[in-house]
């Protein structure tokens, strides 16, 4: 009569690896490369249309010694292949400003009076440029699907990618990476797409920035683009 022999720890966990799914409700490698796939195309289109008009919505809060400091913009801009402009609203505690700003061929300018002056303000926010949000791309971690509705008329699937955290310093001020350049950040792309051929309707990008030693969060900041009069032939650049 053969004895019951007691499985080791070890094979317990190689029979777990090979039985058991691997992850509740998380995509299949296959899937989760599609999704990525549909996300980075639908980016790259956005990225090559010559032309277009923008609205972008900047949203920032600083958490520190217990006081939670918030602040907005609001923008209304036009990307050609040679640069973008744009007017914002900027709404911060100390009171509202508004500014026309410039950037061609790698200069940046602000418009003040009947004239534009070249700029090196510390505060240029590199999220002014839509093509900012096309170049996350190279920094894609995964990508889930959210769900499907409705936008603007167009049934679009809402795709969230997971960005990695070394792209924050790309994506922020120099004044504000160079304030909170030591904390732990998490960086998410939320994008609503008719289909993979097409640009975004809309594109959401969420900073998270934690203190590594109480894990609380010290800075968000929640960017909102909804390009539109895609290959506009009207849309054209001020000289400076």
């Amino acid at each position: 009569m053969s004895r019951f022999r007691p499985i080791s720890a070890a094979c317990l966990v190689l029979l777990a690896a090979l039985v058991l799914p691997a992850g509740c409700g998380a995509p299949r490698d296959g899937e989760e490369a599609a999704l990525r796939g549909e996300a980075l195309s639908s980016l790259q289109r956005l990225a090559e249309t010559p032309a277009f008009r923008y609205r972008l919505r900047l949203e920032s809060m600083v958490g520190v010694s217990g006081q939670t400091v918030s602040g907005e913009e609001r923008c209304e801009g036009s990307r050609t292949p040679a640069g973008f402009t744009l007017s914002l609203a900027r709404s911060t505690p100390v009171g509202e400003e508004g500014s026309v700003l410039l950037e061609v061929g790698g200069r940046r300018f602000r418009h003040e009076g009947e004239t534009w002056h070249e700029s090196e303000d510390a505060a240029w926010n590199p999220l002014y440029d839509p093509l900012s949000f096309t170049g996350v791309a190279r920094h894609v971690q995964s990508a889930v699907l959210e769900g499907e509705e409705e936008r603007d008329g167009i049934w679009c699937r809402r795709l969230l990618l997971r960005l990695d955290p070394s792209a924050a310093r790309d994506l922020l001020t120099a004044g504000t990476w160079s304030y909170f350049s030591h904390l732990r950040y998490e960086l998410f792309l939320r994008l609503w797409a008719g289909d993979a051929a097409s640009p975004p309707l809309s594109l959401q990008l969420e900073v998270l920035a934690y203190d590594p030693a109480e894990n609380l969060l010290r800075y968000r900041m929640l960017a909102t683009l909804e390009p539109y009069d895609l290959g506009a032939a009207d849309i054209s650049l001020p000289r400076p």
